[in-house]
Parts: structure tokens; C-alpha cells; sequence
């Protein structure tokens, strides 16, 4: 039986191994200090499809392993061929890999046969497989197997797979010597619970001699999920992983840095960093609040949720307890305009900052924190120097060449399907004035200008892209006129938002959320939204007395 054989024809060794006598485990093969082993990964794959190849090309690349990425087959056409010459250099004793992974354990291809059927065979022929076999044998390289169907040739019976969505795995005392960073369970996830889908399918297995075999990660119920197979003829060492997985899976990326480490019998190039980084939005900016009485946004600046001195105090006691340092995307334009809204020139936040700085790390997230997608260059530029600017002035630690921009905007816009739903224009001001109307420059027009009754209103604004309308910017109680007086207006200013090809003004009687359309103004998805100097402005003046309902 070779390997060649359709991988459904194990079922037939399975029956013929129960004849076989037990074998006592065999001692592994080591590398021997007169040969020569270069410090690359031999990574094979049948035909370059396996989840498991990119996989591991994606972890190769990430630690900075070198390897050489081989696939058998081409599409229907055999392309590379395994020889003696292309594993080592037998006569200088010299092996050209130190490590050799298989995207799955058989390298299973499905080809097409000379009468239009299908059979799944493996992408190495017998003499291939003879001279893998050589060459970890000779100079003691060990072989990764991923996605392994159980067969007593990689030390398993045979086994029905299944989805292992939703399961976990257990390391056993001898998976954690060998993953010393892992201290918990391995849960395999569940990405789609549909009954007809699996993203992790495997086989778990029993090993077909205990002796011969170690599990390292053990399924629910005591068969194995991944172990070390020594094979007791001639000593070759196999890690043998039961699961499927692709770079995006959790229990992948857990193990992976291990079996690595395994296979390369810890001696490799390249290394492994796990970065965690707490950066803290927005510095210096106030956040509108949520009213959990009356259900709305609170717009009044004194009511905006702001870090305070205190809030400072703890984060330095947090940072220097748990030893993890905070950093925190600030922007500059954010203590002015508290400053100028709470008429004051100094701010107790900044100050507190400054006596702490050593404590924390400090990311330029521009001036204002602008969307600047449509913004000019000189405006963009302005915004993060005089970011810069404002931490070198106050004595902030920073990397003036770092920047974060807020929203990610300014840099090309360049993901596929932006933009989405739009932010809404701020309002800059909201201005009535009585007993003058103006001519009507709005949309829809007004064919007489009989002004907005006297009383108090809310206004309203939103933008309008391809993917639909925003959500609106609300100036409330704005007090329209006198008693008796007529012809009053009212002037909205606004700021124009990226992508937005109309602006619509509402207006509702104050405190009733009842809405109607006062005007309107179109612009082009792509009109820049401010002029490297400050935002664009925009206004619509309401001068009618009952304007249609929205």
C-alpha cells in the first residue's frame, strides 16, 4: 500500500495493522555534529490551495523565518519534483533545510483522469515520498504535517471527520513544555454556526501504538488534536496536527509560534513579538454627552465628558501597577477651545498632562481631528505640524515624524467601498434675525417670504452621500422674533463634510420632534472641505412661515 492510494483506502490498512505485532518506541533521530544543516523551512504544498499554506507563509513571514514555499502542482500539471539534489548535498553532507512543513499531511490533489473521472491522490509520487524520507532520516530534520487525516502512517487510526467549530482543546503536561507560553485552553472558533458550513473541519485521533506517540493537544473525549508521531522503523519525528486552520483562526495563531519552534528543534532565524498597546483617543477633546434623563445628546460644551486632573492621577497609578504604559492620541485644538469655551487661558487638564508625561506616551492625532478626506494638502499639513507645534510648546515627549490621523482620514481614502454613511455637519451658529427677509435662496424656493413665525424652535442639519443621509447636528431653542413682529429669518451656518452632495436644514417647534425641510444645498462628492486655512462654511436661510413637512 503506497502512498499514492486514494487517502479513503486507509480504512483497508486500518483492518491490516490490527495484524501487526506491537513495536516498542523507537528512539528519534538527531542531527549529528558533522553535518551541515542551513537554517531554512522547506514548506510543500500540492497545489498551493490549502488554507494551511498560506498559512504558514503568513506565520513564516511574520517571524522572519526563511523558507522556500514549493507547490507540486500547478493546476492540472506537475511542475516540481522532489529528488535527492533538491534536499541536500548527500556527498558534502549538508542538508539545504532544517525543517520541513506539509500543508496537509498526504499533500492531497485532485486530479482528472483519462475518462473524465476524479481521483484524490497524493501531489508526491512514491519516489518523492522515498526522498523526503531519506533526508530527514539521514540528517534527523523533523516534519510538520498540518491537516492530517489519521492513518497509521502519520501513528493514528484511521477516524470520520467532522466540523470542530465550538470545540476545545486541552494541553496536556507534554503540550505545555512544548508551548510554554500558552496557559489555558485552546477553544477552536466558531465562525459559522450554519450547520452546513465548517471553517474548522478535522479528524481527532488515537494513536495506533501509545509507545510511538505523545499527544500534545487533546480533543473533547481524549483523542489527540496534535502530537508527535516517532516513527519505529527509522526513527523520523513527525508533529501531526489533526485540525484545519488559516491565518485568521485563533487556534492557529496560538500554536503555530510552538510548532515552529518544534520543528526547527528551537533553532531558527527570525523571532516572535506580541505587541499590546493602549492608546488612549482624543486627548484634550470633549466628548458630547448622552442625557440618560431626557434621551438626547447634551451639545452644551459644559456638559461634555472631558478627562479630568483626577482621571490623570489614577491612569499614572494604573500604568505604574500593572507596569503597561498608556499612550495617548492627543490633539492640541481641543485644550484651546475648552480654554476659549470656559474663558481661561490656562487648562488644568494640560497641566496635569505636563507633570505626568513621563508616565505615558503621547501620538500626534492632529490639531483639531478633522476628517480629511477631501481636505487641500496645506491643510492637512496644518493640521498635523501644528500638532507638532503644540507638544513642543507645552514640553510633550513625541515622534514628530508619528502621526495617527483622526478617522484615518487624509491618507487617499483609498479603501474599497468608502465612504459609508457620512458624519453630519457641525453647526457653527444658528442666527434670527427680525423684520428682514431677504430674497429666497434656498431649495425648495420660496414664492413668498412671509418669515418664520415668531417663537422658539430647533434647527437641524445633515448631509446626504451615495450610501444616504447622516444623522443630523441639532441646535436647540432658538428664540425667532417678538411679539407682533413679522418677517423674521434665520441663518444657518454650517460646516461642509467629505462626500456629502446636499445639505438639508430642519426645523421643528422646540421640544416637539416634529421636522420639516427649510431649505436645501447641493455640492459636488469630491468640493474640498475647507481651504488650508479653516473649514468651509456653508448657509441656508429659512424665510418661510410653513415650510412642507419632511
Amino acid at each position: 500500500m503506497t502512498r499514492r492510494r486514494l487517502v479513503l483506502l486507509l480504512l483497508a490498512i486500518a483492518a491490516l495493522a490490527a495484524t501487526v505485532p506491537v513495536v516498542l518506541a523507537a528512539t528519534p533521530n538527531h542531527i549529528l555534529p558533522s553535518q551541515r544543516v542551513d537554517a531554512k523551512v522547506l514548506l510543500l504544498s500540492a497545489d498551493g490551495t490549502e488554507p494551511g499554506f498560506a498559512a504558514w507563509k503568513y506565520e513564516l513571514t511574520r517571524e522572519g523565518v526563511p523558507f522556500d514555499a514549493v507547490t507540486a502542482y500547478t493546476g492540472a500539471s506537475k511542475t516540481t519534483t522532489l529528488t535527492d539534489a533538491t534536499l541536500a548535498d548527500y556527498g558534502a553532507n549538508h542538508a539545504r533545510y532544517d525543517a520541513v512543513i506539509l500543508a496537509s499531511g498526504d499533500l492531497g490533489h485532485t486530479i482528472t483522469n483519462a475518462d473524465a473521472t476524479t481521483s484524490y491522490l497524493s501531489a508526491l509520487t512514491d519516489a518523492e515520498w522515498a526522498a523526503l524520507a531519506r533526508f530527514e532520516r539521514t540528517f534527523g530534520i523533523r516534519q510538520l504535517s498540518d491537516y492530517t487525516a489519521p492513518s497509521p502512517a502519520h501513528g493514528l487510526t484511521v477516524a470520520p471527520g467532522a466540523t470542530q467549530d465550538g470545540q476545545t482543546g486541552t494541553l496536556t503536561e507534554a503540550g505545555k513544555a512544548a508551548f510554554p507560553y500558552l496557559k489555558g485552553p485552546i477553544p477552536i472558533p466558531n465562525d459559522d454556526p450554519s450547520p452546513t458550513s465548517s471553517e474548522a473541519f478535522g479528524y481527532p485521533g488515537t494513536p495506533t501504538d501509545p509507545a510511538n506517540w505523545q499527544t500534545l493537544v487533546s480533543a473533547p473525549g481524549g483523542a489527540a488534536y496534535l502530537g508527535i508521531y516517532t516513527h519505529p522503523d527509522d526513527g523520523r519525528e513527525e508533529m501531526v496536527m489533526t485540525v484545519a486552520s488559516n491565518e485568521n483562526q485563533s487556534h492557529a495563531q496560538l500554536l503555530r509560534h510552538g510548532m515552529l519552534n518544534w520543528v526547527t528543534r528551537g533553532v531558527f532565524v527570525g523571532f516572535q513579538r506580541n505587541y499590546l498597546e493602549l492608546q488612549v483617543d482624543d486627548l484634550f477633546l470633549g466628548d458630547d454627552a448622552w442625557d440618560p434623563a431626557t434621551h438626547t445628546t447634551n451639545y452644551d460644551p459644559a456638559g461634555a465628558s472631558r478627562m479630568s486632573p483626577g482621571d490623570v492621577t489614577q491612569a499614572v497609578a494604573w500604568s505604574k501597577a500593572h507596569n503597561i504604559r498608556i499612550d495617548f492620541a492627543y490633539n492640541g485644538g481641543g485644550s484651546e477651545l475648552w480654554k476659549a469655551d470656559n474663558n481661561t487661558t490656562t487648562d488644568p487638564l494640560v497641566t496635569a498632562i505636563v507633570a505626568n508625561k513621563a508616565s505615558f506616551g503621547f501620538i500626534n492625532h492632529t490639531y483639531d481631528h478633522p476628517n480629511m478626506d477631501c481636505s487641500s494638502a496645506s491643510y492637512i499639513t496644518k493640521e498635523i505640524t501644528d500638532n507638532v507645534a503644540w507638544a513642543n510648546a507645552h514640553g510633550l515627549p513625541i515622534d514628530p515624524t508619528e502621526v495617527v490621523t483622526g478617522e484615518h482620514s487624509g491618507l487617499a481614502n483609498a479603501r474599497p467601498g468608502n465612504p459609508g454613511t457620512i458624519d453630519p455637519p457641525g453647526i457653527d451658529d444658528v442666527v434670527a434675525t427680525s423684520g428682514a427677509v431677504p430674497p429666497s435662496t434656498t431649495t425648495p424656493p420660496s414664492t413668498t417670504t412671509p418669515g418664520v413665525p415668531t417663537g422658539t424652535y430647533d434647527y437641524a442639519v445633515t448631509a446626504k452621500s451615495a450610501a444616504g443621509e447622516s444623522t443630523a447636528s441639532v441646535t436647540p431653542n432658538v428664540a425667532v422674533g417678538e411679539a407682533g413682529t413679522e418677517g423674521n429669518t434665520v441663518v444657518v451656518s454650517f460646516d461642509a463634510v467629505c462626500h456629502a452632495i446636499t445639505y438639508n436644514v430642519y426645523r421643528s417647534t422646540a421640544g416637539t420632534n416634529t421636522w420639516t425641510l427649510v431649505g436645501s444645498v447641493p455640492r459636488g462628492a469630491n468640493d474640498p472641505t475647507d481651504n488650508g486655512t479653516a473649514p468651509l462654511s456653508l448657509t441656508v436661510t429659512d424665510n418661510q412661515a410653513a415650510p412642507p413637512t419632511a
